[in-house]
């Protein structure tokens, strides 16, 4: 059996005292129907949060049956350092690059982060 060589109690600690190594954008798509009714993207996004401070790392397997997420690739979890209002359709982008679908979002119950559940998109 393999054995983690960082304790979860010591990540949950540092997400606890304010330690977000990652920065991400969370970008809105503005969409319209082409000639044939397929949505397509229209124009730029909009970004509505830039340079949110974030921790990214993989979604367990409670999170993934709970929202009863049926997908092949990898789940990843963003919990991010504050609440933010964000819609299933909005994109996120991490400072690599890499752009991230969402397939939920879970407020806490003290209402001060967002988790997010996010696979990696096209």
């Amino acid at each position: 059996m393999h054995r983690s060589l960082v304790s979860p109690r010591l990540t949950t600690a540092l997400i606890q005292s304010g330690f977000y190594p990652a920065l991400i954008r969370v970008e809105r798509i503005s969409t319209e129907q082409d000639a044939y009714g397929a949505l397509v993207e229209s124009g730029a996004p909009t970004i509505l949060y830039d340079e949110l401070p974030a921790t990214i790392g993989r979604a367990s397997a409670g999170e993934i049956e709970r929202f009863e997420l049926e997908t092949y690739q990898p789940v990843a979890a963003i919990e991010c350092s504050e609440r933010i209002e964000i819609d299933a359709h909005d994109r996120v982008v991490d400072q690599d690059g890499t752009t991230y679908d969402v397939l939920a979002i879970i407020q806490d119950s003290q209402s001060v982060r967002t988790k997010l559940l996010v696979r990696e998109g096209a």
